[in-house]
């Protein structure tokens, strides 16, 4: 007798278009789900975007038309030799970031793990530290104007990314985030740490990660305890008003998710020569109040706070007292 099967995988049938032997992107008028005000509606609401097919003609997902165009001018100005006609890159890129996915080292793809830095806030933090890539990005998050960016995938080559950002040490100026889990963000943290003193060129890493707490016991503190001199907490974000970008914004749906349940950490690894270069390019001059000047561009409002592990000025790297450093982990002092 016949057996059934399910298909537990996500469909929208109604995207499926006959198979033409390969993959195939189109531009495509996205009928939204039914609703009870939708129902109400005389006409259905649609949505543009690009949807990618496999050779059976199933739509694999969708993509927004600046995701697309960004993927393009990333795929023609690869040098990666055996890379697949585009369409088929593409398709074969959603397929690998999809939950649950291995790559070659075992690494599985955790997609509710990847928020993404909002687009203001990255372009501040490259303009503002003279940062020229990217670690833990993928093809679908990296930020429009990097040129450099690892990823967790080889096959990511075809759009121009390095594999593994632990296959080397650290130099030179970076944005960093890592998964959010303790284990990811120690291990990030400390690789930059231990990268920047086995250098004598310039290292500097700049990461955007969550304070689990109030009393900076998240994991990764750690390291700004244990060596003051390289790991600083630069800056502190309000979580009543930032938002990261949802996991899926490329896709073309909701771009921001809801504010956060935590305070936003931003954390500066660097050993002396990335910290003379920084302080010589004026680096931490009025950060808290660029800052809160780029978030409140992007969200319309925004709250900061100095960091309390080092306190910088325009040319000077000052050290807080005992009392100042006490009074800051027992009340974060926000600047409105």
């Amino acid at each position: 007798s016949d057996w059934v099967h399910f298909n537990t995988e996500p469909t929208r049938p109604e995207l499926d278009t006959p198979g033409t032997g390969q993959y195939e992107i189109y531009n495509t008028n996205i009928p939204s789900f039914p609703c009870k005000n939708s129902l109400e509606q005389s006409a259905p609401k649609y949505s543009k975007a690009m949807t990618i097919h496999d050779p059976d003609g199933k739509c694999i997902g969708a993509l927004s038309e600046t995701r697309i165009q960004n993927l393009l001018s990333r795929y023609n100005n690869s040098t990666h030799y055996e890379r697949k006609p585009f369409a088929e890159e593409v398709g074969r890129l959603l397929l690998r970031y999809k939950d649950g996915h291995t790559n070659s080292k075992g690494q599985k793809t955790k997609l509710n793990n990847h928020w993404t830095t909002p687009p203001l806030l990255m372009s501040y933090l490259q303009s503002k530290f003279k940062l020229t890539g990217e670690k833990f990005a993928s093809p679908l998050n990296v930020h429009e104007t990097t040129k450099q960016y690892w990823t967790m995938y080889e096959e990511d080559q075809a759009f121009g990314a390095q594999h593994d950002a632990y296959s080397h040490r650290w130099s030179g100026a970076f944005e960093a985030n890592p998964e959010y889990e303790d284990e990811e963000m120690d291990k990030a943290v400390s690789w930059a740490v231990k990268s920047s003193l086995a250098t004598t060129q310039p290292a500097l890493t700049i990461f955007v990660l969550p304070a689990w707490d109030d009393h900076s016991n998240t994991a990764y503190m750690r390291w700004c305890r244990s060596h003051p001199n390289t790991c600083y907490l630069i800056g502190k974000l309000s979580k009543k008003y930032f938002k990261f970008m949802t996991p899926d914004h490329w896709s073309g749906n909701d771009t921001f998710a809801g504010t956060t349940k935590w305070n936003i950490n931003i954390l500066a690894v660097m050993n002396k020569a990335g910290r003379d270069e920084a302080i010589l390019h004026n680096c931490f001059h009025n950060l808290q109040d660029e800052l809160k000047q780029t978030l409140t561009q992007q969200f319309g409002y925004a709250e900061v706070s100095k960091g309390f592990i080092k306190t910088f000025t325009h040319d000077v790297l000052t050290e807080p007292t005992k009392e100042d450093r006490q009074s800051n982990r027992q009340q974060t002092k926000w600047s409105k």
